[in-house]
């Protein structure tokens, strides 16, 4: 299993109250929150990726996948301006685009992303040169 983390700088107040401290329990102003991937699965044939983002309904988040690289949005607006923003980017290597596929149940939005078949590297054949 890998874990691929998403960078999220901490400001000097979370350092010294703590992150979960109430005095930041208020809208992020419209800032995009970053967070680790909850969970990464791999199998031989997929990837399955877990991100819990709560408190979103399944109208308000969009998954794409270009270049291998995942990315998850979701906005929340109220009265014409946003309240919540959420965005990441995950990047898998070696991915079959047209098959990946997602769902949201409960807050957690899961993702499978299938691996494209290896083939195989056939090697060229020597071809031989007289020496003359």
């Amino acid at each position: 299993m890998r874990n691929l983390v998403v960078y999220r700088p901490r400001t000097l107040l979370e350092d010294f109250f703590g992150k979960e401290s109430s005095f930041f329990n208020f809208p992020n102003f419209g800032f995009p929150e970053f967070r680790e991937i909850d969970k990464v699965e791999e199998t031989k044939e997929k990837y399955l990726v877990s991100v819990e983002i709560p408190g979103f309904e399944k109208e308000e988040i969009d998954v794409g996948i270009k270049g291998g690289t995942l990315e998850v949005k979701a906005k929340q607006e109220k009265g014409g301006k946003v309240t919540r923003n959420f965005a990441g980017s995950y990047t898998f290597p070696g991915i079959d685009e047209s098959g990946v596929s997602s769902s949201y149940e409960r807050g957690i939005l899961s993702v499978v992303l299938p691996k494209l078949e290896p083939t195989p590297i056939e090697e060229p054949e020597i071809k031989k040169i007289e020496v003359k």
